[in-house]
């Protein structure tokens, strides 16, 4: 991400690490108490693999049933990412946004607390994991923000109304419910996929201000799998 960010198109980061262009990640981590996370690692293949032991680690703000779909479906990185460096550092010129997750057991807080302190990035400290993903019930702030007066008003509107991820639920597409029924896809039942659409129509505002274009990627989708893909007949 870091590599990416020195592109020209890129108007802005968020982060949960940022090394500067001559440390690593694993390096800024031994400054810092090990997380409970490395506990649960396994290497194997020339990969870092979380076992299931781990998930409560890595998304403990999560109904357990989430936490086995987020250890199913998460990529094991090459074992030795965290020993590389990346060729230029976008935070020292670009405006920056900073997550610190005050639960997390995967990255220290206090490591992504310094490490947002030294960017002089924008800081939201969540009472969270290191993947949270809360969504509060969005209809309520509906009401409130047709009767918001000011933009103050409707910021705090906003901030009472995300969850601990600092998202809010849009809307909740249960397509596993539609292809149970469906005839071209034999063998789904007991399988999980959930289309769910989030965001923070101040945080969109925010990153529109430096970048028009970014209110397209606004709000977010995100697809939650499990079991194995089965694949529609006569598509």
């Amino acid at each position: 991400m870091l590599l990416a960010g020195t592109d020209d198109r890129v108007a802005g980061l968020v982060c949960i690490a940022a090394p500067d262009e001559t440390e690593t990640s694993q390096g800024q981590q031994d400054k810092f108490p090990v997380t409970d996370v490395f506990s649960h690692i396994e290497i194997a293949d020339g990969r870092a693999w979380m076992l299931p032991s781990g998930a409560a680690c890595f998304a403990g703000d999560l109904p357990e049933e989430e936490q086995k779909v987020v250890w199913a479906t998460h990529f094991a990185p090459a074992f030795d990412l965290f020993l590389r460096s990346a060729p230029g550092v976008a935070w020292r010129s670009k405006p920056s946004w900073y997550i610190v997750a005050a639960n997390d057991h995967t990255v220290h807080p206090e490591l992504e607390r310094a490490a947002a302190k030294r960017m002089g990035a924008t800081t939201y400290e969540l009472d969270s994991s290191h993947v949270p993903i809360s969504q509060p019930d969005i209809g309520l702030l509906f009401s409130k923000l047709a009767a918001s007066t000011s933009y103050e008003q409707f910021s705090v509107l906003v901030r009472q109304s995300q969850g601990s991820a600092g998202l809010m639920r849009f809307l909740l597409l249960d397509l596993d419910s539609v292809l149970t029924l469906d005839p071209r896809a034999p063998g789904w039942t007991g399988r999980r996929l959930v289309r769910l659409i989030a965001g923070n129509p101040v945080t969109a505002g925010e990153m529109t201000r430096h970048l028009p274009d970014a209110g397209t990627y606004a709000p977010v989708t995100i697809l939650i799998s499990s079991g194995n893909v089965v694949k529609l007949t006569g598509v």
